[in-house]
């Protein structure tokens, strides 16, 4: 199942860099968040001020291997993001979303298209979202189905990210003996396909580790407009998979993911970040 509609977004490839300086001090990131109560799911939201919609979101907080907490969405939600949570534990668990501003005033319409795919039981399916011709993806976003009552079903995003210039991929892997669903949200808008930069880092079984994927060049040379994730190693019959606690961009130029392995079997995850020059500095050929 596919389906499109339009919003607001910042075209961030089409003028000077907006990227917050840092998430804790800029203005232009606005930071709201959920509280769940044990074996339960909500939903946290944060918003920009009028005509400011956000063009990139992100998320953080008590998602550790053992804390029971999963992030099951992350999507544009009117003038900013939302991600949906649950929280398979007996203890009181919080998750923060942030939505970073533009300060253009009059940014333009893009459009968000999805894809919804089944995933069955104790198997992996990937989700595309395509942007129509003559557009290129600008942001991402998924969803999975997760029930967090146990024996309820369990699909888990363990991979975000571009491929080509209007491609969004989604990989995703079931963990329960319940059919599931996933489903990818590509934002598109006119612009030009940015420059790839990764960091891939080794997760032991039941634990984490934080990577950072940053723009090349200098300070200000380059700014990053997306970023995504790739875990390794999904074992659904081990209940394996790597999928991130954290995902958050910071100093205009770097992604931070926190990744967790809650399996018994070692695996990787792949931090992305798609970087462009600002206007000022393009050559007038790019």
């Amino acid at each position: 199942m596919a389906s499109s509609k339009r919003i607001l977004l910042f075209l961030c490839l089409a003028g000077s860099s907006v990227f917050p300086a840092g998430a804790a001090a800029n203005p232009l990131t606005t930071v709201g968040g959920v509280e769940l109560a044990p074996w339960s799911a909500g939903a946290g939201d944060s918003a920009c001020p009028a005509k400011r919609p956000a063009f990139l979101g992100g998320f953080y907080g008590e998602l550790g291997a053992r804390s029971g907490v999963e992030i099951t969405g992350l999507k544009m939600r009117q003038n900013g993001w939302r991600v949906l949570v649950t929280n398979a534990s007996a203890e009181t668990r919080g998750v923060n979303v942030e939505s970073y501003c533009t300060q253009l005033r009059n940014p333009p319409l893009l459009e968000a298209h999805s894809a919804t795919v089944p995933v069955a039981p104790l198997s992996a399916a990937v989700a595309v979202a395509r942007c129509p011709r003559g557009r290129t993806l600008l942001a991402g976003g998924f969803r999975s189905s997760v029930d967090p009552r146990p024996g309820g079903r369990h699909v888990v995003v363990d991979g975000m990210r571009r491929v080509g210039a209007a491609t969004l991929q989604i990989s995703a892997v079931n963990l329960s003996q319940k059919t599931g669903t996933a489903t990818a949200y590509a934002y598109c808008g006119r612009g030009q396909r940015p420059v790839l930069a990764s960091r891939t880092v080794e997760v032991a079984p039941n634990s984490s580790e934080r990577l950072v994927a940053e723009c090349p060049g200098h300070r200000g040379q380059y700014f990053g407009v997306f970023g995504g994730f790739q875990g390794s190693a999904a074992n659904a019959v081990a209940g394996t998979a790597v999928t991130p606690a954290q995902f958050r961009y910071f100093a205009r130029s770097k992604i931070v993911v926190t990744a967790v392995n809650r399996g018994s079997e070692a695996g990787s995850m792949t931090a992305f970040i798609y970087c462009r020059k600002p206007a000022s500095r393009r050559r007038t050929t790019d």
